[in-house]
């Protein structure tokens, strides 16, 4: 709501950090009013343990990690913003009239208190203005407040501090999302996404989320508690695999899109490992599917008209050999990977697609 501070980064060089349990993604570039020009997006493995569920686990390990990585990378913005997701974040929608800004303010104060179980003291609350809209001749306003545990933020902001980076602001992996498409950022050059009804999905190692947009507008999202660690659990624990091996076998002995009977894998010359593993996955994505369902019954019920045109993939599980072709058959919904993000350029990159940094490049826009 701090618009004259967001606009001062117009132009700056900014270093985006999206966290993940398995992959961190780094972003380094400028954000124009129309379009971003990044010069660096890299990846690198999280250390192991370090980083769980959106939390960091062991400080050190973590700190001395992305320190030896800025150094080798010879990274040092003077804007760093990074994003997180967790299931500890309250968001709740709440509808205000629509008035100035600091009566809006105080107002919100007291709502969230009645909306929210949480002890003010303890959580940083964050809101921004979803829609403004007319009700019995009366001007309201829906606001999207968030709730962080003051204690998960400030390690984020310690930790950026022990590796000698200044944090800014400290984002939400949804609300990157949505920033994305309020601004002209759009997935795959579909600029009819502004018409549609769409779902953007972050298939993530410790969860899903499932974000809802309906003409380019942000209705809410959800944070379902499961994730790509499920199938490699799955296949550590039935065949064995070392969990190098099962990441990798997850991706290049799969296409679960692929549907054979045991005589029809015979003749194809599939063998028992490939077919066990594609098994064991798909039991795994299907449990996906029923939960995606559910958000995206609430969804259709919340009002009549409601329905979905489009489904856009992203996060690491996404890689996986014709997941978008089984979800889509599973919907009966369009369902594409978000390969590319229209207006935006990179310079330096040994990334082929947008895929892994939807989060860090959204997180990038403060207006």
């Amino acid at each position: 709501m701090k618009k004259s501070k967001e606009i001062k980064l117009l132009g700056k060089e900014i270093l985006s950090i999206d966290f993940g349990q398995h992959t961190t993604k780094i972003v380094l570039g400028k954000v124009g009013k129309l379009s971003m020009t990044i010069e660096r997006a890299i990846e690198f493995p999280t250390p192991f343990g370090s980083y769980e569920k959106g939390r960091i686990i062991d400080f050190e390990l973590m700190k001395t990690h992305l320190k030896e990585f800025l150094k080798n990378e010879k990274i040092k913005p003077s804007y760093v913003i990074c994003s997180v997701e967790n299931n500890e974040i309250i968001t709740r929608e709440i509808t205000l009239p629509s008035i100035s800004e600091e009566q809006l303010s105080k107002m919100l104060e007291f709502e969230v208190q009645q909306y929210m179980p949480i002890e003010m003291n303890d959580y940083i609350v964050q809101s921004k203005i979803i829609e403004t809209f007319e009700e019995d001749t009366i001007k309201k306003a829906r606001l999207l407040a968030a709730a962080m545990p003051k204690e998960m933020a400030r390690s984020f902001f310690d930790l950026m501090h022990s590796v000698d980076l200044n944090a800014h602001v400290l984002d939400l992996q949804s609300n990157a999302v949505d920033k994305l498409l309020q601004n002209g950022f759009f997935f795959n050059g579909d600029t009819d996404i502004v018409s549609k009804s769409i779902a953007v999905i972050d298939l993530g190692v410790s969860h899903i989320n499932v974000v809802m947009f309906d003409k380019g507008q942000y209705k809410f999202n959800r944070l379902i508690s499961q994730g790509s660690e499920a199938i490699d659990q799955s296949l550590i624990s039935f065949l064995d695999y070392t969990k190098h091996e099962a990441e990798e076998k997850k991706i290049t002995l799969v296409d679960i899109s692929e549907v054979f009977n045991q005589e029809e894998a015979q003749l194809l010359l599939q063998d028992e490992e490939t077919m066990r593993v594609r098994n064991i996955v798909k039991n795994v994505v299907d449990s996906w599917i029923n939960e995606i369902e559910r958000v995206f019954k609430f969804y259709t019920t919340r009002s009549a008209g409601n329905a979905i045109d489009k489904i856009y993939l992203y996060g690491g599980a996404s890689k996986m050999e014709g997941l978008d072709k089984y979800l889509q058959d599973a919907f009966s919904i369009p369902t594409t990977k978000i390969r590319q993000i229209t207006n935006v350029s990179i310079q330096n990159s040994s990334s082929k697609t947008m895929t892994p940094f939807v989060n860090a490049l959204g997180a990038m826009i403060r207006r």
